[in-house]
């Protein structure tokens, strides 16, 4: 479903970088852009383009002509447990976690229904969108069952598509057009294992820990977030990360959702205004850092959070998850003592890292001293630019610029409390 990578750029490009990364093993799709933050501010590099490439819309169509031959050999690493049982697809994998969920909390699929519904509004506004037609609930509910409790729509639209995103030095952002885009803090802890099923069943694997992670390196709050762009390769997915990033406790995000008008634009807290990966394609988590920097430039044309100034941004799926919450330059955020620029009506209260955190097992004194607070310091500025396709034909390009700050240093803080006796996923 993608291609390409550093040789393949730097083929095409004919650039003589100064240093390179990549490779699966970071925290999350937009682990890229975290770990070009980390290369400007070592001084290592002053401008590094990350990229995400995908053709999974083109691979598929070639697969079923019988064009493009899958690839065979022996099961490995998770396959080796799934496939002879036929799980091969993540849809089934997350499946469990969901059908779990809808069990324990007793409640229907009309709260991930309202996800997708909320998904589908959106790309009315987003010409660049794959799925165009409206939907109703009705509509989500009646569509095939893919792996219950996952219909069609709980599932993202394939796409071709890229996105790159340009991380600069911030002596640098003089001489641009636009004014830059912050990224405040980042989180990347693991307090799970690194399983899709050998851990938790009540949210998304790794959702957790680095959303955790992440509070403990600034001081805004859940109450500061203007805009949520979260990762819904599946609707659970953007359910695990209202709940893991604190907008609602574990279990409380149907009351949040409600008929579904709190994400939506206008809402206290729109969700993908895009239509996210459920609607607009999936372009694997770099679309919504791109989502989250043309809002907080006041340029997503039709589709504008009025005066947003905070975005939370989440992505990953298999790997460690990598959460991070971006600022406007122009509008300089508040923080926890400070007031949003927009209602909240007391929807989306900051809640405590112990209500938020619940696992199955206490962290290691290792893990707990890897979690420390950081303060922003020197920055960096990073361009996006995303061009996306279905098959059929090319939307216009547009352009987005970001600034993003180093790390500092600070106190380790226990993000996790006791359980509870018998407090088990299981």
């Amino acid at each position: 479903m993608s291609e390409g990578g550093i040789r393949a750029i730097e083929e095409v490009l004919q650039v003589r970088p100064v240093w390179v990364n990549g490779g699966g093993d970071l925290p999350g799709q937009i682990g890229a852009i975290t770990q070009a933050m980390l290369a400007v501010a070592a001084g290592l590099c002053r401008h590094v383009l990350c990229i995400r490439t995908v053709w999974e819309a083109s691979h598929a169509a070639l697969a079923r002509s019988g064009r493009w031959a899958p690839a065979g050999g022996r099961a490995t690493d998770m396959g080796e447990f799934r496939l002879p049982y036929g799980a091969a697809s993540a849809a089934q994998w997350i499946a469990l976690n969901a059908s779990h969920y809808l069990h324990r909390y007793k409640v229907g699929r009309e709260v991930l229904g309202h996800i997708a519904i909320t998904a589908r509004e959106g790309v009315q506004r987003n010409p660049e969108a794959i799925y165009r037609d409206p939907m109703t609930m009705d509509d989500y509910l009646s569509a095939r069952m893919i792996s219950s409790p996952f219909g069609l729509y709980d599932c993202d639209v394939p796409c071709d598509g890229a996105v790159a995103v340009v991380v600069s030095a911030v002596d640098t952002v003089a001489d641009r057009p636009t004014p830059p885009v912050f990224v405040e803090a980042v989180g990347t802890q693991i307090l799970e294992r690194l399983s899709w099923d050998q851990d938790t069943l009540t949210h998304l694997p790794q959702s957790l820990g680095p959303s955790a992670h992440l509070w403990t390196r600034t001081e805004l709050r859940p109450t500061d977030v203007d805009v949520a762009l979260l990762y819904d390769g599946f609707t659970f997915n953007a359910l695990s990360w209202l709940e893991g990033l604190g907008f609602r406790g574990l279990g409380e995000a149907t009351d949040f959702i409600g008929d579904g008008s709190t994400i939506k634009l206008g809402g206290a807290l729109p969700l993908n205004p895009h239509g996210g990966q459920l609607s607009a394609g999936r372009l694997h988590g770099f679309g919504f850092v791109r989502e989250a920097m043309l809002h907080l430039r006041g340029e997503a044309v039709g589709r504008q959070v009025e005066g947003a100034r905070v975005a939370a941004v989440s992505a990953g799926v298999a790997r460690p998850r990598g959460p991070c919450s971006c600022r406007s330059s122009t509008r300089p955020a508040t923080g926890s003592a400070g007031t949003s620029p927009r209602s909240r009506s007391g929807t989306t209260e900051a809640l405590p890292l112990a209500r938020r955190m619940r696992t199955l097992k206490e962290p290691s004194d290792d893990q707990v001293g890897g979690a420390r607070r950081r303060s922003p310091g020197r920055s960096a500025r990073a361009a996006g630019r995303c061009h996306r396709r279905s098959i059929g034909g090319f939307p216009p390009q547009v352009r987005a610029d970001r600034r993003i700050p180093a790390t500092g240093e600070g106190a380790p803080i226990d993000i996790l409390p006791r359980l509870k006796a018998g407090d088990s996923n299981y």
